[in-house]
C-alpha cells in the first residue's frame, strides 16, 4: 500500500479536455438559445390569447407553419446537447469516486474506463452494479437517479412541448382591394320595416357614454356613439376581420330623448287603419344646446297614429317620425361631428316621437271612441274631433311626458306617454381605422324558449309576451349588460374598435371628387321607411286626403298572423324594439339607438352592391394556425432543462475541486492507472473471465482481510506512478512497505 501525496491541480484544459470543454460550453449555449426560441413562441401565443400583439416576426413564424418545425429542431438540439453533457459529467463522477477512495476494487476498472469514453447516466447506473450504488453514498446515489431521470425525460422533449399545441386564430397578413363606400344608385330596395333581418352584422364602434350633453332630469342621452358597418358583404369575412384601414360609412348614433314641456293633443282624425291625433309639442328653453329650440317656445307639430289601446291588449307603442316643416330641424340639432361642414346638420337630424298609450280598466280606449265619433256625417268625421285644452293633464316622469285625458266621453283615463328622440340617420364616408384582437361571431335570432328566461322580463316591463330570444343580438348592440354591474367589452359583444382620431379622418376621393360632404351621404330615411298616414277629412262638396307623419306601430300580429295596424312591421322588427326597450329598463334612447342600428345595417347591405364610388382599403383577417395554447408542456420541458443545467454545474464544480490525477478522454491514462500492485495479479488472470468471475475471485482472495476496504487513484511514493491503491489510514501517516 502507498500513501498519496498532495499533487498540483492540473489545468482546466488538461482536466476536462478541449473537446469536452466545447461540449460543456457550446452545449449550454445551445440549450439556452433553444429555450429562448421556445420561450419566444410560447410567449407570443400567450400574448395573442390575451389580446395583445406578438409582433410581425412571431406572426411570420406561425402563419408559415414553422412553429412545430422550430419546436422539433429546438428539442433535437436540447436533447443532443444534454446527452453529450451527460456523458461528460458521468466521466467526472467516475473520476471523483476514484480519487475520493470510494469504490470497491472490482469497480475500479469500469470507472477508470468511463473517464475516457463516458456513458449515459442510465448505463452508468445499471452497468456499475450494486457495489457502485454503495460507493455513491446517500448524496451521490439520489443525484445519479435524478440525472438518469432527466436524461430519459429529455428524449421526450419534443412530444412534451407539442402537447401544448392546438389551433388558434391570429391576425394574418394585409390584403388590398377596392371598397365601395358612396353614391348608391336611386333604387327602392327591400321593404326592410316589413322584412326580417337575415343577418345581424358585426360593426365597429367608438363610444363614450360619459360624454353626455346634459344631466337634465328629463333628458335621456346615450352619450357620444359612432358606429361603422364593415364594408364586406360576406358574413365570414366580417367575423374574421381583425384590422381595416380605408373608406367606410360613419354613422353618428348618439340618441337624445327629451320629455316635452307640453305635449298637446289638439285634434283626433280618422285615418287608414285607425285613428291619428295631431297637435304640437314645446320644449324647455333652459336646456343646453343642441336640445332646446332655436327659438323660445318653438312648437313642433305632429300628426301620429294612435297607439292601439284596448284593456289587456299588451304593448301599445307608436314611433312617429316628425317631418320638419322645411329648413333646419325644429330643435336646431347640432351634429356630433363639429369638424364637418355646416350642411351636415340640415341633412342629418331627425325627430322621433315615441308614444306609449295606456287605457284604464273602465275604458274601451280609442277603438270605442272611434266607433262613437266617426260615423256617417258626424262633425268628427268631417273635421276631426277637437280635444278641449282643459281636458289634458300633463306630468313629466324622466324623459317621458305623460298626458292624461279627462272629461272626454269614452277616453276618460286614457294616457299617452311621449318622448321626443333626436338622432342623425345619415352616415358619411371617411377613411377610418378599425381593429379587433379577436374574431367576432355574429349573433343569430332564436325562438323564445320559455324554459330559458331572459335577464329582462318583457312581459313585466311592457306587458308583451316575447316571441323571440334576442339576448345575443341586444348584447351586440350594447343593451343587455348595461343593467348589470359591468358593461360588456367590445370583444365580449363581438364588435370592433373604431379609432376616434378626427384629425386623421379624411374624406375618401370618389368619382365626382366633390368637396360637399353630402355628396357621399348614405341615409336610412325613416320617413320613407315607415308607412305614411292617409288622414281623411271632409270639405263641402268633396272628400280630400292629406298625408301625415310616417308612423311605425309596435304591435304583434294576432293569432292568425295578421296585424290590425297599418303601421305594423315584421314581428322580428317589433320584437327587437320591444325587447330593447324592456332590457334598457324603459329608457327610450338606448332602445331607439339599437333598433335603428339594425334597420340601418339592413338598408346598408341591401344597397352595398349598388355603391358606385370605390377606394383602396387595407384589411387583415384572422387565420387559423397551429401554435401553443397552454404552458404545461413548456414548463415541464424547462424543469427538465433546469435540473440538467444545475446538475452539470454542480458535478463540474465538484470534479474541479477534487481532481488531481484525471485527464478526461485519455484512454491510455485510464488503462495505465488501473495497472498497479493491487490489480496486477487480477489483470494477469482475467483475460478469459467475465466481470462476475473476476468479482468472485476478488472476494475469495480478500476473504481474510474483510470486505470493507475501498480503493482509489493515488500516486505511489516509491515509483511515482498514479495507480489504483487501497485506502490508507491517514491518521497514522505511515508508509507501509
Amino acid at each position: 500500500m502507498v500513501e498519496e501525496t498532495d499533487d498540483r491541480r492540473p489545468s482546466l484544459r488538461d482536466s476536462i479536455g478541449l473537446v469536452r470543454l466545447h461540449i460543456l460550453a457550446l452545449g449550454t449555449a445551445t440549450i439556452m438559445a433553444a429555450s429562448t426560441v421556445l420561450g419566444f413562441i410560447w410567449r407570443g401565443s400567450a400574448t395573442v390569447i390575451g389580446g395583445g400583439d406578438p409582433g410581425q416576426l412571431w406572426r411570420d413564424v406561425v402563419t408559415n407553419g414553422w412553429a412545430p418545425v422550430a419546436v422539433t429542431i429546438c428539442s433535437a438540439a436540447i436533447r443532443t446537447a444534454m446527452s453529450l453533457q451527460a456523458g461528460v459529467i458521468m466521466s467526472m463522477v467516475a473520476s471523483v469516486l476514484l480519487q475520493k477512495h470510494r469504490v470497491k476494487l472490482g469497480d475500479s476498472a469500469f470507472l477508470s474506463i468511463i473517464r475516457a469514453v463516458g456513458v449515459q447516466p442510465v448505463g452508468f447506473l445499471f452497468t456499475g452494479g450494486r457495489g457502485l450504488v454503495k460507493s455513491l453514498g446517500f448524496v451521490g446515489f439520489p443525484l445519479l437517479i435524478i440525472t438518469s431521470l432527466v436524461s430519459v425525460a429529455s428524449a421526450f422533449t419534443s412530444s412534451i412541448l407539442l402537447w401544448d399545441f392546438g389551433d388558434i386564430r391570429i391576425t394574418g397578413s394585409f390584403n388590398v382591394s377596392y371598397v365601395g363606400f358612396a353614391r348608391p344608385s336611386a333604387i327602392t330596395g327591400t321593404d326592410i320595416w316589413r322584412s326580417p333581418p337575415s343577418e345581424f352584422p358585426r360593426f365597429a364602434e367608438y363610444a363614450n357614454t360619459s360624454d353626455r350633453i346634459t344631466n337634465h332630469p328629463h333628458v335621456d342621452d346615450t352619450g357620444l356613439t359612432f358606429r361603422v358597418p364593415i364594408p364586406m358583404t360576406v358574413k365570414n369575412s366580417r367575423e374574421t376581420l381583425r384590422e381595416y384601414h380605408g373608406p367606410a360609412t360613419v354613422f353618428d348614433r348618439r340618441v337624445v330623448c327629451i320629455a316635452p314641456k307640453e305635449f298637446r293633443i289638439l285634434r283626433i282624425m280618422l285615418s287608414e287603419g285607425g285613428l291619428s291625433y295631431g297637435g304640437n309639442a314645446t320644449f324647455d328653453t333652459d336646456l343646453p344646446l343642441p336640445l332646446r329650440g332655436a327659438e323660445p317656445d318653438k312648437q313642433v307639430p305632429f300628426q301620429c297614429m294612435v297607439p292601439d289601446m284596448v284593456p289587456g291588449s299588451g304593448v301599445n307603442i307608436t314611433l312617429c317620425v316628425v317631418a320638419p316643416p322645411g329648413g333646419p330641424d325644429p330643435l336646431g340639432i347640432e351634429p356630433s361631428f363639429p369638424f364637418l361642414k355646416s350642411s351636415y346638420s340640415t341633412l342629418n337630424a331627425s325627430i322621433f316621437f315615441m308614444l306609449k298609450g295606456t287605457a284604464s280598466n273602465n275604458s274601451d280606449g280609442w277603438r270605442d271612441f272611434g266607433r262613437r265619433h266617426f260615423t256617417g256625417n258626424s262633425p268628427s268625421s268631417r273635421d276631426g274631433f277637437k280635444v278641449p285644452p282643459e281636458a289634458l293633464v300633463a306630468t313629466r316622469e324622466g324623459p317621458w311626458t305623460v298626458t292624461k285625458i279627462t272629461g272626454v266621453q269614452y277616453l276618460e283615463g286614457v294616457q299617452v306617454a311621449a318622448t321626443a328622440c333626436v338622432m342623425t340617420e345619415n352616415g358619411f364616408p371617411f377613411n377610418v381605422t378599425i381593429r379587433s384582437e379577436v374574431d367576432g361571431p355574429e349573433p343569430a335570432l332564436r325562438w323564445n324558449d320559455p324554459l330559458n328566461k331572459l335577464e329582462f322580463n318583457v312581459e313585466e316591463e311592457l306587458g308583451a309576451v316575447p316571441m323571440y330570444n334576442t339576448k345575443n343580438i341586444l348584447s351586440q348592440l350594447n343593451v343587455v349588460g348595461l343593467v348589470g354591474d359591468q358593461p360588456p367589452s367590445l370583444e365580449q359583444r363581438g364588435v370592433m374598435s373604431l379609432e376616434f382620431l378626427k384629425t386623421d379622418w379624411s374624406l375618401p376621393l370618389h368619382a365626382g371628387d366633390s368637396e360637399d360632404i353630402s355628396d357621399g351621404m348614405f341615409g336610412l330615411n325613416s320617413r320613407v321607411l315607415f308607412p305614411w298616414l292617409q288622414v281623411w277629412g271632409k270639405v263641402p262638396g268633396q272628400e280630400v286626403r292629406q298625408t301625415a307623419d310616417a308612423s311605425a306601430t309596435m304591435k304583434y300580429p294576432n293569432s292568425n298572423g295578421i296585424s290590425n295596424s297599418t303601421g305594423a312591421g315584421h314581428p322580428v322588427q317589433i320584437a327587437l324594439f320591444l325587447d330593447a326597450l324592456a332590457a334598457a329598463g324603459g329608457k327610450p334612447a338606448l332602445a331607439l339607438q339599437s333598433w335603428m342600428t339594425t334597420l340601418t345595417w339592413q338598408r346598408y347591405y341591401d344597397s352595398f352592391g349598388w355603391f358606385t364610388d370605390k377606394a383602396l382599403g387595407r384589411y387583415a383577417q384572422s387565420v387559423e394556425v397551429f401554435a401553443p395554447t397552454k404552458w404545461n408542456g413548456f414548463i415541464a420541458a424547462m424543469v427538465i432543462v433546469g435540473y440538467h443545467v444545475l446538475i452539470v454545474v454542480a458535478l463540474t464544480s465538484w470534479f474541479l475541486v477534487v481532481n488531481r490525477h484525471t485527464m478526461l478522454g485519455n484512454s491510455w491514462l485510464a488503462v495505465s492507472q488501473v495497472v498497479s500492485e493491487a490489480t496486477s495479479s487480477l489483470i494477469e488472470r482475467s483475460g478469459n473471465l467475465n466481470d462476475s468471475q473476476v468479482e468472485k475471485m476478488i472476494r475469495q482472495e480478500m476473504a481474510g482481510e474483510g470486505t470493507g476496504h475501498k480503493f482509489g487513484i493515488v500516486r505511489n511514493r516509491k515509483t511515482g506512478r498514479v495507480e489504483v491503491a487501497r485506502e490508507i489510514d491517514r491518521q497514522k501517516k505511515k508508509l507501509l512497505a
